[in-house]
């Protein structure tokens, strides 16, 4: 997240907590960190959550859930740990908590072969928990780990003496009661309701596009288009999602 005036758009609802996530950021250049703290006070922020991958600009990021995440490096672990320090430093005099996001997991090259793949999961782990460790150590009040995994034995074995914070985007069968019992506090649901209706949609549309007569149309230019390419606005969704 870059701080400029869209963020001002935010409406606090109630007094319900709001976290920031600084993702392909990395959380700013430290000097620039005083600045956003302000920033982040006057929007209610509640919690920031820094991402450990390398990054040569602002916004140039590979998506951490696709196939090829392990292209794109992790920060040095002592550079964030600079970043996680300055925010420490700035926000003293408030109750903003700090959360470091150890993208260790997604970092990895995955393997075909069974024991390379063990192999792999158990080094990422072991980088995982010395990167949580450390920024544990330096400043941050949480440790979030991310994970494309989508194996239950693997995804609920991370465990630090620390507030932890998951997002289950590839391991949704596994309930809210079985994260919390794994050591979860903060449980992120990651834009899971528009995945939804984008996959319903896509599978809508591909059905709609193969069985369709000639001439159909919703009777909205920018609808139809949608229906060609599978791109879908919201209220495109909500359409398709209602057809029976």
């Amino acid at each position: 997240m870059h701080m400029s005036d869209s963020n001002n758009n935010i409406v606090q609802d109630g007094c319900r907590p709001l976290c920031a996530a600084f993702d392909a950021d990395s959380g700013s250049n430290v000097e620039e960190i005083p600045q956003s703290k302000s920033c982040l006070l006057s929007l209610g922020i509640s919690m920031v959550i820094i991402e450990d991958k390398s990054l040569t600009s602002r916004g140039q990021k590979v998506n951490s859930l696709a196939g090829t995440s392990h292209s794109q490096g992790q920060a040095n672990m002592y550079e964030i740990v600079r970043i996680l320090q300055a925010f420490r430093a700035a926000t003293r005099d408030s109750e903003i908590m700090i959360t470091a996001w150890v993208e260790s997991f997604t970092n990895r090259t995955p393997e075909e072969n069974e024991a390379k793949e063990l192999t792999s999961v158990q080094l990422a782990l072991k980088d995982a928990l010395a990167r949580a460790e450390l920024y544990k150590s330096r400043g941050a009040d949480a440790i979030m780990i991310y994970s494309k995994v989508k194996l239950r034995s693997r995804s609920c074995h991370f465990s630090i003496s620390s507030p932890l914070v998951v997002i289950p985007t590839t391991y949704g069968s596994i309930t809210d009661q079985e994260l919390r019992q794994a050591g979860a506090n903060i449980i992120i649901y990651a834009n899971h309701l528009m995945r939804v209706k984008i996959t319903a949609a896509n599978a809508m549309s591909t059905f709609l596009l193969a069985t369709r007569q000639p001439g159909f149309s919703f009777g909205n230019k920018s609808w139809d288009r949608g229906l060609q390419f599978r791109k879908f606005g919201y209220s495109t969704m909500e359409y398709l999602c209602g057809i029976q």
